[in-house]
């Protein structure tokens, strides 16, 4: 079956309902997937166009991989990097290769493009391939937390790698299409909450702390009130209090999310697990 196989980019103005109804069906518990979050994801971004790669056989999209930009720093260097994400295959054309095929294409793309780097997080059935096909290195499982009250206030600390967050990315962000995000100003620096209040004691997902003067002036402010928290990611300037919150065993997690590292360019060198600040609204459209 592989001979038959070709690799499509989609580029700005393609029509992205094919791809949005193959995402779908390979995800069917993420309902967002639909037409306009793709543009939105892909073309939006003011960080640049998603680099995204359809494998075809024929007229069949068989395979998916997407890279979409973002501005970080590393090492206090400020460079451009990509986030690969949206990995799928159909499931009658598994171990075919089709993850190596596409997201080769997606990454020789990026390398073009000027990006210094990609980083994933991957679930239990992607980590094998990123690692040990498409050249990525591990860094860490992401920490999770869950527990009542305020989340600790980020502190201080020494960081290798961030993403960068200005107001044109956070605005970006926040208009994710379906969604309606809130903002908590009580916190400090205000806490922005993903759009997870369907049951009267649904825990509240908090996506990231940000400089009030960057949020958009009509975010809806809310209260998480009485309902538990999460929080998922890495930082280290976050020091989480035992006797209120602890770490969501994995049982409980609806997959192992794992952070993963791989460099585009010459002598750059992998941030370390304790020097990482990376957050939900960095990697995930809640």
């Amino acid at each position: 079956m592989t001979e038959t196989i070709h690799i499509e980019r989609l580029e700005i103005g393609d029509a992205v309902g094919p791809t949005a109804r193959f995402l779908a069906s390979a995800f069917p518990a993420a309902p967002h997937l639909n037409s306009d979050y793709l543009r939105w994801l892909y073309f939006d971004n003011p960080a640049g166009s998603a680099i995204a790669c359809n494998a075809m056989a024929g007229d069949q999209i068989v395979s998916h991989f997407a890279i979409t930009p973002f501005r970080c720093e590393l090492f206090g260097r400020q460079l451009m990097a990509g986030l690969a994400l949206n990995v799928a295959t159909d499931s009658g054309w598994r171990r075919q290769g089709l993850l190596a095929r596409s997201g080769a294409a997606a990454i020789e793309a990026a390398r073009a493009a000027g990006l210094s780097l990609l980083m994933a997080v991957t679930n239990r059935q992607s980590t094998h391939g990123f690692l040990s096909r498409l050249g990525f290195m591990s860094i860490a499982p992401l920490d999770a937390r869950i527990g009542f009250g305020e989340t600790p206030a980020p502190t201080p600390a020494p960081v290798e790698f961030r993403v960068l967050r200005d107001a044109a990315r956070i605005q970006w962000r926040l208009a994710r299409p379906g969604a309606t995000y809130t903002v908590d100003t009580s916190a400090r620096p205000p806490a922005i909450y993903a759009p997870s209040y369907r049951w009267p004691l649904a825990p509240v997902v908090e996506l990231a702390r940000c400089d009030a003067n960057l949020l958009p002036p009509t975010l809806p402010r809310r209260r998480a009130g009485l309902r538990p928290r999460t929080w998922l990611g890495l930082d280290p300037g976050r020091h989480w209090p035992a006797w209120r919150y602890r770490t969501l065993p994995g049982r409980l997690r609806p997959a192992p999310l794992n952070l993963v590292f791989r460099s585009l360019a010459a002598g750059l060198a992998a941030p370390g697990r304790s020097g990482i600040h990376f957050e939900a609204f960095d990697f995930d459209a809640f």
